[in-house]
């Protein structure tokens, strides 16, 4: 036995307000597809499994996130997957989950941006506004076939290296995990940035369960439930 990120634990979601049942879909939906995404990010050994979602779609309109995000709870497997072990409706609630605690807390925390200023929740609106800009600019530039596509040609991998650490340190990721997006994505920059854009307009749009006293604080019950591992050959 041994615990690493993916142990298994408890973590318990102080909720308070009316929630109706688009909040608990809202919950539900963006805290299943940023947990995987963090998971994907943390778990080393398992860098291949997870490298065949990252190659497997053109991440050119909303299905390919949709499916993305669907294979990588998929991949993670059902031991892994984030379980609900109760709900108690009241002032303050708790609805206490289950998964590998230490990606599952930081999935939360990112979701829902707990513990985030206001005027944090802005810096990462108006760089979420900047990078899509950055992305739309470097394609019309291209398509000039001038200069300015040269300059483009020149410049864009580097842009999307500086915005995909930007809103990865923004977001919460560690260098590590900014580390194994990029193995992961094949070094490519854009596609990195395609996809802390999807995780960040999530949280943008979920982070209001949180400015609104919906979603509260996590609280990690317990985060020392081992698994179980290979012997080592």
């Amino acid at each position: 036995m041994s615990y690493d990120i993916g142990a298994i634990g408890k973590v318990e979601v102080v909720v308070d307000g009316r929630w109706t049942l688009e909040d608990l879909a809202t919950f539900s939906s963006h805290l299943s597809e940023t947990y995987g995404f963090v998971l994907s990010l943390s778990l080393d050994s398992e860098v291949k499994q997870f490298g065949a979602a990252y190659s497997r779609y053109p991440f050119a309109g909303g299905w390919s996130y949709y499916d993305f995000f669907r294979d990588l709870n998929l991949i993670i497997g059902p031991e892994r997957q984030i379980s609900v072990r109760k709900i108690q409706y009241a002032s303050l609630g708790v609805i206490e989950l289950t998964g590998a605690t230490e990606p599952l807390r930081q999935a939360l925390t990112i979701a829902f941006q707990l513990g985030v200023t206001g005027v944090a929740v802005q810096r990462l609106s108006a760089i979420v506004r900047s990078i899509s800009g950055t992305i739309r600019q470097v394609r019309i530039d291209w398509a000039a076939g001038t200069d300015a596509a040269t300059n483009a040609e020149r410049n864009k991998v580097q842009l999307l290296r500086d915005a995909s650490a930007t809103l990865g340190a923004e977001l919460g990721f560690s260098e590590e995990q900014r580390q194994t997006l990029s193995r992961l994505t094949n070094d490519s920059p854009l596609l990195a940035v395609k996809l802390l854009l999807a995780v960040a307009r999530r949280a943008l749009k979920a982070q209001r369960m949180h400015s609104t006293g919906k979603v509260v604080k996590v609280d990690v019950v317990d985060r020392t439930t081992p698994v179980e591992t290979e012997p080592p050959v």
